[in-house]
């Protein structure tokens, strides 16, 4: 179960929750209630402990995207350049109105570490749902938007790309295609220059239902 609220978990709504297996708790959860969105987490968490303690509760942190309502945001005033400029001087570049964290600072991975890391060593926390992970490993992403000085998001200014990112290492035996055994459902190239594996069709919406689905959605065929 993945959900948000910004106020409290009701009673029934904690037990509903408590008779799932993993739960992540969102962005804002209880901030409306409890202040903070770690505040509103650990609280949820704890009451869903109470009644289940065999339930896995996850936090919730967003890998590069800056979101407010966590009590953690106020240390990052202390670290100047902290979010990602564009090439026209602003710093909202996801969606055009949220900052994006400048991953390239290690103070600013040393604050989301120890942020998250508070949460984390919660006896109520069982681990962290990481949110946006995909983009950061994702060379062409904010690729067109960030001024050129933020080398790790411009893949076109002859840097070595993996080297770039070794703060981000991981097991090699991770590095194998995903999805059906027959093949790889991933996309082929960067995106932005996307080609489909031959078994997997893009859904296009009726047209009937075209302004509510205006996102193109992928269906992954046996073959």
């Amino acid at each position: 179960m993945h959900v948000r609220k910004d106020t409290g978990f009701t009673a029934a709504e904690i037990r509903c929750l408590a008779a799932f297996p993993l739960v992540t708790l969102e962005k804002f959860t209880g901030t409306a209630e409890f202040g903070t969105t770690e505040a509103g987490t650990l609280a949820a968490a704890r009451a869903i402990k109470a009644i289940n303690p065999a339930t896995r509760v996850l936090y919730y942190r967003n890998v590069i995207v800056h979101y407010g309502g966590y009590a953690a945001n106020a240390a990052l005033a202390n670290v100047p350049g902290a979010f990602l400029v564009g090439r026209g001087g602003s710093d909202k570049l996801v969606r055009g109105r949220v900052q994006a964290y400048d991953l390239t600072d290690a103070q600013v991975r040393d604050w989301w570490i120890a942020s998250a890391r508070r949460v984390c060593d919660d006896p109520a926390i069982d681990g962290l749902f990481l949110d946006g992970n995909v983009k950061v490993l994702e060379p062409d992403y904010l690729l067109e938007d960030c001024a050129e000085k933020y080398s790790y998001f411009c893949a076109d200014d002859g840097y070595d790309e993996k080297k770039s990112k070794v703060w981000m290492t991981h097991p090699a035996a991770f590095d194998r295609p995903l999805g059906a055994p027959e093949g790889s459902a991933a996309w082929v190239g960067r995106l932005g220059r996307p080609r489909l594996h031959p078994w997997i069709r893009p859904c296009v919406s009726p047209p009937g239902n075209r302004k509510q689905n205006r996102k193109h959605r992928l269906e992954i065929t046996s073959r």
